[in-house]
């Protein structure tokens, strides 16, 4: 019999799972807590789902022993390494069979017990021992929602029993400096409070003391703006996390004010929050927000009793505001063609006025107290209402007349109503916690109520297609319908900490947008199952946001609330987001046109790189995280490589695998490449070698197995010509190769520590090197010489390297959360981009045009960031309401002279 005939059988599995049982049952009760958690210790989840053998080392392991003494094996686990159920490599452990993991029941209920906790508990392990490694550098602490998700976890007496003293020491610390970081910002917004009025004052004091000692006027208003800029900067960097909004508007003025490098890395840094214009006039709450169908004007109504009409073009009010109601505006509508706007207010009329002359055209009575909002149908004919009375009444458009009866039916006020997309069906929304659909033509309910929502729901919308509907409510909860079957479209969307208010399709019916009383707007993608959050949630707004509603084009979502503002949301500046894993890479296509990202959720995918689509569904085949990916340069093929040993090519247009999967690594792939003329691959592996692939013959064909590293290869690339690669690997060295011989050429780049990655200047004649050392250092390719000092200023390991494709600039990307850009010929340092996210970033890609620099984050963003302030500056101010108002220059900048920031509009 065969060993694989021997294995069918099952016996080994069964043999193994019986010696394991017998030793635990053997050990008393300390030693048995101690073996559960080192098997778990020594077990990973794919995705939360799939388990396989994780290699730990023993020092890692020692953490489990109670007094933590050093790293040797205890005897519990002499006895499982005896029984050759734990393998040992030097420092290394891991379980010897991987059917251990199904085989042993134990150990299986040990993993199904909580595998949402295993996975919050593995990424702790991970991040306590880079936070170690790094010298417990405080940028590589947990804070916000990672912190709070995983404080709950730990705060279970079990897991506390199941974290090593360094993962507790690594919680203490990020609590500890979560805590100290909102106490100081606690204290400066409540000083910033406190002082406003003041401030101004202080400042010009402060100023007239500089002023004094100068003997130059001219050298004295300079100095003053310089003042004012840094003093908006730092306003910019309080403002980050809360508002995100204003922090960009302090940072274009301050840029404004005085074009500095400072300035300017603030500018830069607002990239990664997405923009936001404002539109202020109204004096009160603003219930409702409305876009004309040719998305040039804006309506809104308020508590003021007012409805305004906006242009959208010049961010200004288009004549005066609508006034005939005798109390708030609470719903406002346009007509499918645009010329007519519908408001409902709180003295039980309906309104209809002329969008472009702003007439009065009727008044609609019947309701019995507040009208709370208004709906047109899709063909412009009907007009629906509802009431604080519970009722739901029609209007002929034309007639301007009741259409029929009232519909009657909910026991409680009647808030959200909506009509499908084909005219036949109305969705409404009441506090008598029910959803309920009508039939337009029989003017009768269809089917039974929609119910779900544990506290009453507020609003409703269709899906352009008109097959989904979705629900708002005070539970905190969105809710998707099946417009059909009248069942609910898996669980609830959670995510807002408040009542949701509002919730509006995108024109393309992929994403949905959602507003709460918590103060944000999320963003949510239909095109996956699970509706992940696209992005962070959009901060701007100071009180709760009761109204969306999405631009014909869908490229903007305006919103308004209780802070009396709208904002408009520029969503070409929102980051590509859609992974259900941590974003490990991403690249452009050699055109420019597609960027392709990999995942720990193991799939590939390609976007449109102006649109922030998907191109094609995701690339699914690798086993696990997809860790390095490569277009061809053709870009009609794309390379991956990841943890599960694996190089896969794909044909970019189809989405479709291109051959069979590459499998000669027996570790980790860690980076592929394609040479300048696409004939061949080159890949690198945690298994120390470098592999380079024929790729002209129908099916890749070894060509060379390049040796001498003696630890894993992170990077490799490929100089332009294509004779030479040059590897990064954590040995310490850095070498080139002649990739017809496959031979070493020269010695050893040396002087670095662990090295990261490395990468050809665009003219072959300097290779750059990052490192774990916090330094870069610029090599010359014919004499392997090191090209002056190293390039210092990270504070983290730093991860990427890449040259600009016009040579002029070299960016670098670190663990201290800044990407850095130097001048290739003075080896200065030109832009510091900052992000405050807790994510990390390992990935960094120049567009083939120059104009952009993009960086992947952790936590499911890709951004793209563009390098020239004017450029950035004249996006944001695509927005009305960007630049500050005098009263907040006055607030921010003192008795500086005001400056519209956008130039006139």
């Amino acid at each position: 019999m065969t060993h694989a005939a021997y294995e069918e059988t099952g016996r080994l599995a069964g043999a193994i799972a019986t010696t394991a049982e017998q030793i635990y049952t053997s050990l008393n009760l300390a030693d048995q807590k101690i073996t559960r958690r080192l098997f778990l210790r020594m077990v990973t989840s794919d995705g939360g789902i799939k388990d396989t053998r994780r290699r730990v080392s023993l020092t890692e392991l020692a953490g489990q022993r109670p007094d933590n003494a050093s790293a040797n094996l205890t005897p519990t686990m002499e006895r499982f390494v005896a029984e050759r159920l734990i393998t040992l490599d030097q420092d290394i452990a891991e379980l010897t069979h991987e059917a251990l993991l199904r085989a042993w029941p134990r150990l299986r209920e040990w993993l199904e017990e909580d595998r949402t906790g295993r996975r919050l508990h593995r990424r702790l392990t991970e991040a306590a021992t880079a936070w170690a490694e790094s010298g417990r550098d405080l940028g590589h602490l947990y804070r916000g929602n990672r912190l709070a998700e995983l404080t709950e976890w730990a705060g279970d007496a079990q897991h506390q029993e199941d974290l090593s003293p360094g993962e507790h020491e690594f919680l203490q610390a990020s609590t500890t400096q979560q805590e100290a970081e909102r106490r100081s910002a606690q204290r400066a917004t409540h000083r910033l409070r406190r002082l406003t009025a003041s401030l101004a004052v202080m400042l010009l004091l402060a100023i007239a003391t500089t002023i004094t000692a100068l003997q130059s006027s001219t050298t004295a208003t300079r100095r003053q703006r310089v003042a004012v800029a840094r003093q908006l900067v730092a306003q910019a960097l309080l403002q980050s996390d809360s508002n995100a909004a204003l922090a960009q508007q302090l940072a274009l003025a301050a840029w404004r004010i005085n074009p500095s490098t400072e300035t300017r890395n603030a500018l830069l840094d607002t990239q990664a929050k997405i923009d936001s214009g404002r539109l202020s006039g109204h004096t009160g709450v603003i219930w409702s927000v409305a876009f004309s169908p040719d998305g040039r004007t804006l309506a809104t109504g308020a508590d003021d009793q007012t409805a305004q009409l906006w242009d959208l073009r010049t961010g200004t009010r288009q004549g005066a505001p609508l006034i005939g109601h005798k109390g708030p505006v609470r719903g406002t509508a346009f007509s499918p063609d645009g010329h007519t706007l519908a408001t409902a207010g709180e003295d039980g009329t309906v309104r209809l006025w002329a969008a472009d002359t702003h007439a009065s055209l009727a008044t609609l009575t019947g309701h019995v107290g507040r009208v709370n909002r208004v709906a047109f149908s899709p063909d412009g004919r009907i007009l629906a209402s509802t009431g604080e009375e519970g009722t739901i009444r029609l209007w002929d458009v034309t007639r301007r007349a009741p259409l029929g009866a009232p519909l009657t039916g909910h026991a409680s006020a009647v808030y959200g109503v909506a009509f499908s997309p084909d005219d036949h069906t109305i969705a409404t929304a009441s506090f008598d916690q029910t959803i309920r659909l009508w039939d337009v033509s029989s003017r009768r309910q269809i089917g039974k109520p929609l119910t779900g929502h544990t506290r009453p729901p507020w609003g409703v919308a269709f899906s352009p297609d008109g097959h989904t509907l979705v629900s708002t409510g005070f539970d905190h909860t969105v809710r998707l319908w099946d417009v059909a079957t009248h069942q609910q479209r898996g669980a609830p969307i959670s995510g807002h900490s408040d009542s949701v208010w509002a919730a509006v399709f995108s024109p393309d019916g992929h994403t949905l947008a959602t507003a709460s009383a918590d103060t944000t707007i999320r963003l949510w993608d239909l095109t996956d199952p699970q509706h992940p959050q696209l992005g962070p949630p959009l901060t701007g707004h100071t009180n709760p946001v009761y109204s969306l509603s999405f631009s014909p084009d869908g490229l903007t979502l305006a919103s308004a609330g209780a802070d009396s503002t709208v904002r408009l949301w520029d969503l070409r500046a929102f980051p590509y987001t859609g992974h259900q894993g941590d974003i490990s890479a991403a690249v452009f296509s050699p055109d420019g046109h597609t960027v392709a990202s990999t995942s720990g959720d193991n799939t590939v995918r390609l976007w449109d790189s102006v649109t922030y689509r998907y191109l094609t569904p995701p690339l699914i085949g690798h086993q696990n995280t997809v860790e390095a990916l490569a277009f061809s340069p053709d870009g009609h093929l794309l390379a991956t490589g990841g943890d599960d040993r694996t190089v896969r090519l794909w044909d970019t247009a189809t989405g479709k695998p291109h051959g069979p999967a590459l499998t000669a690594h027996i570790g980790i792939v860690w980076s592929v490449v394609f040479s300048p003329n696409g004939h061949n691959l080159a890949t690198s592996s945690d298994d120390g070698q470098i592999l380079l692939w024929d790729l002209t013959h129908p099916k890749p064909v070894q060509l060379h197995l390049l040796t001498g590293h003696q630890s894993a290869v992170y990077n490799v690339a490929f100089s332009p010509d294509g004779h030479t690669l040059a590897s990064a690997s954590q040995d310490q060295t850095g070498r080139l190769w002649n990739v017809a011989t496959g031979q070493e050429r020269g010695a050893p780049l040396t002087g670095h520590k662990s090295l990261a990655a490395m990468a050809f200047s665009p003219d072959g004649t300097t290779v750059a090197s990052t490192s774990y050392d916090q330094t870069i250092r610029l090599w010359d390719v014919a004499t392997g010489r090191a090209q002056g000092s190293p390039l210092t200023g990270h504070t983290g390991p730093v991860y990427n390297v890449v040259f600009s494709p016009d040579g002029r600039s070299l960016a670098t990307l670190s663990a201290d959360h800044t990407i850095r850009v130097w001048n290739v010929t003075s080896h200065q340092l030109t832009t510091t981009l900052t992000w405050s996210s807790t994510a990390t970033s390992t990935a960094l890609a120049f567009s083939p045009d120059n104009r952009r620099l993009m960086s992947v984050f952790s936590d499911n963003a890709i951004v793209a960031w563009t390098l020239d302030p004017q450029t950035v500056a004249r996006q944001m101010c695509r927005l009305p309401g960007v630049a500050l108002t005098p009263d907040e220059w006055t607030s921010y900048a003192g008795e500086l002279p005001y400056q519209n920031t956008c130039g006139v509009r």
